[in-house]
């Protein structure tokens, strides 16, 4: 698998509190987003749903479990990809999202009209603990 493409130590905060550099990296389908989703055979425009599934299948094929303890390390670094993956997708939505409603407040609102604010759903910060609890 290699080295990492995002230090772990930079994603291990909630995503507020994401490093500078990782903040950057994650304004568009940004390069390191682009690499950690084609590890698991994604494009760039992958969902979340898909990045879970790509994952699940490749965690099949290196858990310690399975394979043997041998390919612990392997396993240890898929997660990390998983998850640095995962939030960096996170942080894109939820820039896309908020890009689309400075261009739908700079139109504004039909007058009379409302509408009710959305918000991502999830606990932030939140790791999981391994193929069991993600591919259940």
């Amino acid at each position: 698998f290699g080295e990492l493409l995002v230090p772990p130590a930079a994603l291990a905060a909630r995503p507020a509190m994401f490093s500078t550099r990782v903040a950057k990296a994650a304004r568009g389908p940004s390069r390191v987003l682009t690499a950690l989703l084609g590890e698991f055979q994604l494009p760039p425009s992958a969902t979340k749903a898909q990045l879970k599934g790509a994952f699940c299948a490749q965690a099949k094929r290196v858990h310690p479990d399975i394979v043997g303890q041998a390919s612990t390390e392997d396993f240890r670094i898929l997660v990390r990809r998983y998850e640095d993956a995962s939030r960096l997708l996170e942080l894109h939505q939820r820039r896309t999202i908020a890009r689309a409603r400075a261009a739908a407040s700079s139109e504004g609102p039909a007058e009379g009209t409302w509408t009710a604010p959305t918000r991502l759903g999830g606990r932030h910060g939140a790791r999981p603990s391994g193929p069991s609890s993600i591919c259940s």
